[in-house]
This record gives C-alpha cells, structure tokens and sequence, in this order.
C-alpha cells in the first residue's frame, strides 16, 4: 500500500499535535480563572502548513476556537494514537464545544466537575 502525500502530511500533522485543557489562575479574567480546550502545534513544517491550509486554518501555534479545533479533529479522526498527548486529545475532544470560558466562581466550580467527570472516563 502506497501513502499519498496527504495522508504523510496529516500523520506528521498529528505527530506534531498537542492537546488538553487549560486551566490557570489569571488577572485578566473576573473569575481570576482561564479555563478551555486547546490544541497546540509545538512545530510547524511543512507538513504541517499544508494540512492547515488545506482546511483554510491560519497558521498557529495554539487553538482555542471551538470551530477551529472541531476542523482539526475532522482531520486527524482515527489518528489521535499518534500524539505524544493521546489522552489530552481525547479529552479535549470531548469537552470541545461543552467547557465553556467561566465568568463566576460558580461556573468555574461547574467547569471543574465537568473536567472531573470526563477524567474519570478513559479511553
């Protein structure tokens, strides 16, 4: 079986893909908490480059956009083993598009269980 250079691209494209949820103290928000999924590329190619600009995604280092990362996971879907950060990928899969920013304390405990309850569930 021979590879095409899209499906080369897309395995160096996961290779390079780090996924998780963020969650941080931080003075810029009134909840003095950031809190969201977020994909990062650590190093952009080639490969890379090709893959975001065949779904029309600007080149970055770190996504955060709901739309954006669902684009992403459209892309690698069935890759994800192929990230040194498998379980941040699944995670964030499964938060995306749920795991709202909070602006209360209160939603900051609700974001809090609901990353607990979807930590508790592996695979």
């Amino acid at each position: 079986m021979e590879l095409t250079q899209e499906n080369k691209d897309l395995i160096v494209f996961t290779s390079q893909l780090r996924g998780g949820i963020v969650c941080h103290s931080s003075t810029n928000r009134k909840c003095g908490y950031e809190i969201r999924v977020e994909l990062k590329i650590n190093k952009h190619t080639s490969a890379t480059v090709r893959v975001l600009d065949s779904v029309g995604l600007q080149k970055k280092n770190r996504y955060t956009q709901s739309d954006d990362i669902d684009l992403i996971f459209s892309l690698i879907e069935g890759l994800e083993d192929l990230s040194p950060t498998s379980y941040g990928l699944k995670m964030a899969r499964r938060l995306n598009g749920k795991l709202k920013q909070p602006e209360t304390h209160e939603e900051v405990i609700a974001a809090l269980s609901l990353i607990q309850t979807h930590t508790r569930v592996r695979g």
